[in-house]
C-alpha cells in the first residue's frame, strides 16, 4: 500500500488561495555556463519571487560567484509597489518601483456633487454648504457632510442618527476627521460607555441617553428605559414591568450558578432596579 501524506489543518488554511510557480534558465556562451532557478509564491495581492544562479567557467577552473535575488511586490490594477534586490559576490543591487492609477473624479467630482452639512438645516429648506470658516470660532458643531442628493433622500431620524454618531467620535485626531458611516447598520448597539450604560452597582441596563442612541440606530424601535417608580395596576408601565420580570427570571434560571447566587450580578441588580 502507498503512503498517505498528512497535511495539518493550519497548513491547509495557510496555503489556501496560494499560487506557486517557478522555472529554470540556462545561459551559455564560449566562456561560461550559468543555470538559474526561479520560484514565485503569490497570495492575494502579494507576490514573492526568488532566484539562485551559479556560473561555471569553460576556460579554466576559476570560481564564479553565485547570484541570489529576491523580490517582493504588492498591489492591484490601481496601485502597486515592488522591492527587488540581488547579490553576487561583493556586488549588491537594490531597486524600488511603484505605480498609481488615478481614477476620474477627485475634487471635481466632489464639487459637482454639491456636498452639504446635514447638521445645519436652513430655515427655508435644504442645508448649509459643507465646511466652516473656522473650527474654533464657529458656533456650528462638527459638520456631517453628504452629497445634496443623498441628503434629500434621508429621513429626519436618519439625519439625526448620522449627526449624533459623527459627533460622538473624536474628530481632528492627528489633524484629520474621523469617518463615520452615514447610515447606521441595522440592529446596531450604541457605544458601551458610562453615558449609554449604567454600571452594575447602579442597576445595570441602558441610560436614557443610551436608549435614545439605540432608537436612532434602529429606526422603529420602541425601546424604553426601566420602570422604576410606582405603577398603577393594569397600566402600560405595570405590564412592561411584568413582562421584563418574567423574561429576566427565565434568563436568570439559565445563567450559571455563580450568577444566580451572586446578589450583585448584573442581571440581579437589573431585576432589583425594575422592582421585580
Amino acid at each position: 500500500m502507498g503512503e498517505k501524506t498528512f497535511v495539518p489543518n493550519y497548513l491547509k488554511k495557510t496555503l489556501k488561495g496560494t499560487t506557486v510557480g517557478g522555472g529554470v534558465d540556462l545561459y551559455d556562451d564560449d566562456y561560461i555556463t550559468k543555470p538559474k532557478g526561479k520560484i514565485s509564491i503569490s497570495k492575494g495581492k502579494t507576490t514573492i519571487e526568488g532566484g539562485v544562479g551559479k556560473g561555471f567557467s569553460k576556460k579554466d577552473k576559476r570560481n564564479i560567484n553565485s547570484e541570489i535575488s529576491l523580490g517582493i511586490s504588492r498591489g492591484d490594477e490601481s496601485s502597486s509597489f515592488t522591492l527587488q534586490g540581488s547579490k553576487q559576490g561583493k556586488s549588491k543591487n537594490l531597486g524600488f518601483s511603484f505605480q498609481k492609477t488615478f481614477k476620474s473624479g477627485g475634487l471635481n467630482k466632489w464639487f459637482k456633487e454639491n456636498w452639504v452639512d446635514i447638521s445645519s438645516p436652513k430655515k427655508g429648506g435644504g442645508y448649509k454648504k459643507c465646511g466652516r470658516k473656522s473650527a474654533s470660532g464657529s458656533k456650528r458643531g462638527y459638520p456631517k457632510c453628504v452629497p445634496a442628493a443623498k441628503a434629500a433622500r434621508m429621513t429626519e431620524s436618519e439625519r439625526r442618527s448620522a449627526v449624533a454618531r459623527k459627533r460622538s467620535k473624536a474628530q481632528g485626531v492627528g489633524g484629520k476627521p474621523t469617518n463615520v458611516k452615514t447610515f447606521a447598520s441595522k440592529g446596531g448597539m450604541p457605544e458601551r460607555n458610562k453615558k449609554n450604560f449604567r454600571s452594575t452597582e447602579s442597576g445595570a441596563g441602558m441610560t436614557e441617553a443610551g436608549v435614545k442612541a439605540y432608537r436612532r440606530m434602529n429606526p422603529g424601535s420602541k425601546l424604553k428605559t426601566a420602570v422604576t417608580g410606582k405603577v398603577k395596576p393594569g397600566s402600560k408601565d405595570a405590564k412592561r414591568r411584568k413582562s421584563y420580570c418574567a423574561r429576566s427570571l427565565g434568563q436568570l434560571k439559565r445563567a450559571s450558578a455563580k450568577t444566580r447566587n451572586d446578589p450583585n450580578s448584573r442581571i440581579r441588580q437589573a431585576r432589583r432596579r425594575w422592582k421585580c
